[in-house]
Formats: C-alpha cells, sequence, structure tokens
C-alpha cells in the first residue's frame, strides 16, 4: 500500500485539476445546489466513485482535494437555502468536535511547526465538515435510502470499468491523473483500482456498501432488483481488486449479518466474545492478536505485517501514548495499515480512545434504533444494515488506515446513524405506549368472559381504551 499512498502524497501542495475533473466538480458542484435535499448526497457520491482523490486546487497553502471542494458546495447550499435547521444533539456529534480538536492539538505538539497545524486542519476539515454536512442532509429514513439506492445504480458503471481494467492491464482513470496506467500486479493477479485511491480501498469501499443495499430487499419488488443489482456488481469490484482484505469483510458482513435471529442478545454475544479473547490471550503462547498473521486468503497476503504493526505499537507503547510519534522507522515498520494505530500515532492514546469511545456510541444508536423500529420489517432491516456496515468498518479498520474516496462513506455512515437513531425521550415515550398497549390487552382478556364474540371482545377493549 505505501507506493501507491505516496503516489498521492507526491500530488499534494501541487494544483492538479485535468478538464474533466474541473468540468465534473462544476456541473456535481451545481446538481447539488439545485437537486432536492433528498437527492442532494447523490452528486459527492459520483465524485467519490468516479474521480482519482489526486485531482485537487491549492490555493495559500490550503490544499483542496475535489471532494472537499464538494463539501464547501454542500455547505453553501445549506445556506443559500436555508437548511440549517436544528438537528437534534447527540453526543456522536461532540466525540467527533472533540476527536478533531485532540488529533488537531497533540499533532501540532508533536510537530511543532506550521506545517503541521495546516495538515490537521485539513484533516479536522473533512472529518467535521464532511460529518456534520451529511448530519444536515441525512434528516430522515428517505435520505439514507436514497443513499442506498444510488450506491446499488452507482455499482454498475464502476463495476464496468473494473472488469474493463482487469481485462486490459490499464486503467481508464489514468487520463485524469492520481492514478497509474498500469494496473498493478501482485502475486500474479490484477490488482484493479478504478478511480480509488489503492486497490483494498477499493475493495473495501464496496465491501462495507453491501449491507445497505442488501437492505433494499425488503423495500418492494424494486427494492429486491436494486439489491441484486447493486450486491452483484459490488462483489465483482471486489473480485477485481484481488485483496485479501476486501474478502475478509465480506464475510464479517456476512458473519454479522446472520447474528439478526439473535439481536435480542447481542450483549451477551460482546460479552462472551471479550471472555473468550481473554481466556485465549492466556492460555496462548503468543499474544491474541497473532492470531491475525495467520489470516492469508491469497498467497501474496501481508497478514503478518498486520499482526506486526499491532505488536510494535504495544512494545513501543511508551514512545506514543502522550502525543503519537513522528516517525516509526526504528520499528521496522513505515506503512501503518491499522486505522487504530494509525490514529494513535498521529494523536496519541487520547485521540485513539476518541474513536474507539465514537465507534461504541454508534454502535449504541444503531441498538436503540432497530428496537425502535421493530415494527416496521423495511426500517427494522435497514438498520441492521447499518448496524453490519459499522462492524464492517470496525474489523476493516485493523487492516488498512483510511485515505481518499473510503472516509466519505465512513463520514455518511456516521451521520446516517445519528440522524435516524431515536433520542432517549422517544425510546421512553415508546416504552410507555407498548405498556400501556400490554396492560389494556391483558385487562381486556381478563374480564372478557371465556367463549366471547370475537366483536364483544373488540367493544370492550375500544371503551376500556377510550379516553
Amino acid at each position: 500500500m505505501q507506493d501507491i499512498k505516496q503516489d498521492i502524497e507526491h500530488a499534494y501542495g501541487i494544483t492538479t485539476l485535468h478538464p474533466v475533473g474541473l468540468s465534473a466538480v462544476l456541473v456535481l458542484g451545481t446538481a447539488m445546489l439545485l437537486v432536492p435535499r433528498r437527492w442532494s448526497i447523490l452528486p459527492i457520491l459520483v465524485m467519490a466513485c468516479f474521480i482519482s482523490p489526486a485531482q485537487r486546487v491549492v490555493i495559500g497553502g490550503f490544499d483542496f482535494d475535489l471532494l472537499r471542494l464538494m463539501v464547501l458546495f454542500g455547505w453553501t447550499r445549506l445556506l443559500i437555502r436555508g437548511e440549517l435547521h436544528p438537528i437534534g444533539f447527540k453526543w456522536m456529534d461532540v466525540v467527533v468536535v472533540a476527536m478533531a480538536f485532540l488529533g488537531t492539538v497533540t499533532y501540532t505538539m508533536l510537530r511543532g511547526d506550521s506545517a503541521a497545524l495546516v495538515n490537521r486542519l485539513g484533516w479536522s476539515f473533512d472529518l467535521i465538515g464532511t460529518y456534520f454536512l451529511f448530519r444536515f442532509l441525512v434528516r430522515d429514513w428517505k435520505t439514507v435510502e436514497t443513499a442506498a439506492i444510488g450506491f446499488a445504480v452507482l455499482s454498475m458503471p464502476v463495476a464496468f470499468f473494473f472488469v474493463i481494467e482487469w481485462m486490459t492491464g490499464r486503467n481508464m482513470f489514468a487520463v485524469l491523473g492520481g492514478v497509474r496506467e498500469i494496473t498493478h500486479v501482485r502475486g500474479g493477479r490484477l490488482r484493479c483500482q478504478g478511480a480509488f485511491a489503492h486497490p483494498i480501498l477499493a475493495g473495501c469501499f464496496w465491501a462495507s456498501l453491501l449491507p445497505m443495499m442488501a437492505a433494499l430487499w425488503w423495500r418492494d419488488a424494486s427494492g429486491r432488483v436494486l439489491a441484486a443489482v447493486g450486491c452483484f456488481f459490488a462483489m465483482v469490484i471486489i473480485f477485481c481488486s484481488s485483496s485479501s482484505t476486501p474478502i475478509m469483510t465480506v464475510l464479517f458482513v456476512l458473519f454479522a449479518a446472520a447474528l439478526f435471529p439473535i439481536r435480542h442478545w447481542m450483549r451477551w454475544v460482546f460479552a462472551a466474545a471479550v471472555v473468550v479473547t481473554i481466556i485465549l490471550d492466556l492460555i496462548m503462547n503468543k499474544p491474541v492478536y497473532h492470531l491475525i498473521g495467520r489470516i492469508n486468503v491469497f498467497s501474496s497476503s501481508t497478514g503478518w505485517h498486520r499482526f506486526n504493526i499491532i505488536d510494535q505499537a504495544v512494545q513501543h507503547f511508551h514512545e506514543w501514548w502522550e502525543l503519537g510519534i513522528i516517525d516509526t522507522w526504528h520499528w521496522g515498520v513505515t506503512d501503518i495499515t491499522n486505522q487504530y494505530v494509525l490514529t494513535g500515532i498521529r494523536g496519541g492514546l487520547v485521540t485513539m480512545l476518541a474513536l474507539i469511545l465514537l465507534i461504541g456510541l454508534a454502535y449504541v444508536m444503531v441498538g436503540r434504533t432497530w428496537r425502535y423500529v421493530q415494527r416496521d420489517r423495511y426500517r427494522l432491516a435497514m438498520s441492521w444494515a447499518m448496524g453490519v456496515a459499522l462492524f464492517a468498518h470496525t474489523v476493516t479498520f485493523i487492516s488498512v488506515s483510511y485515505f481518499g474516496q473510503i472516509d466519505a462513506i465512513w463520514y455518511l455512515l456516521l451521520a446516517s446513524i445519528a440522524s435516524v437513531a431515536p433520542s432517549p425521550r422517544m425510546v421512553m415515550a415508546a416504552r410507555r405506549a407498548r405498556r400501556r398497549a400490554a396492560m389494556a390487552a391483558a385487562d381486556v382478556e381478563s374480564f372478557v368472559p371465556a367463549g366471547a364474540h370475537p366483536a364483544y371482545a373488540r367493544a370492550y377493549g375500544s371503551a376500556v381504551n377510550r379516553p
């Protein structure tokens, strides 16, 4: 991953804008200003799927890739169309801001120069700007559904370009800059990436979207078609990426989806997983995370490298826990393909804990949401799908560090979870309503004579429930 990541890093600080990229940002930015709010997130999704993150404009030392420009178009829309309505306070909102603040302060203190501050301001802009843009745009289930439909439709042209690249060994998006023309080969397999930042991230991008697209199956007949189409073409893209991490993400998606029948016992499942992990760590000769090194889908997979990153971070904990660390050359590891470890290296333990807290709050909100909507089969499926997608990102973070387009769908997922999650007041009101309904049903059952006509029971029930 290091070599391809360096190709994008070399574009930092230099304006690189192909006429097609300029046209795309103007057309999609204008569309974002004009379309109804429900559809306003789609231009960002199109930009993420078809324009390389190396396309950028540098103004006064500040680096704006085209996704950042789309975020600016989005905030312009919110201002000129008066859509900055209250979004409902959620603790996730606070943690997002705290994470950006802590990451910026620690990284700047560690490096001690203005370049570090500018770098972290850009990262904070991506985190806060994109997350809260989606918080304002994703107000209801209809917008979440629109995103899932949009990805299902976009999967078809994206898969087409990936198949062409797989057949020819040449990336058609290279003419726009930011990606290599000759497709990378490892272990005798072509690793297609299209317009994405890396083949692994391309595969993980679509693997994490599988749950949301699959949930469309429970909408209606057209939803079943979209679900089948989206999942099929997403799997085509994952296959063309020829990377073990996306394939493992798909397996974890299937595992999490299969837990749906026991969803009411997830607290016990989580507790059991923690206990088993502790027991394994105690009885094994090596740390439990050494098992990661044994996971290799392809012969060229680098499971040992993933294990070594965690192992080195544990051994050198005293070096990075406070503010992070400038470099890890002396660890023997330079390509940090672990989002948790990378967050700690760049911002210390406190920033890593903020990320973990953010994920934990997201799980809590997903649990609250599916319980609130469990009488609606489609929304129940979609809310569980958001939890499965969250789990996919959570486990993928162990094997890869995010950069490029995949950050956008990570922030979209977090914002969607926060936006549709009911408030504690709404949950309590629903519980009281269910309790009153249960008491009324018990009352009817107690006082209606045995063998009475059903119409009598209905009439009695109406009488006792009349205000």
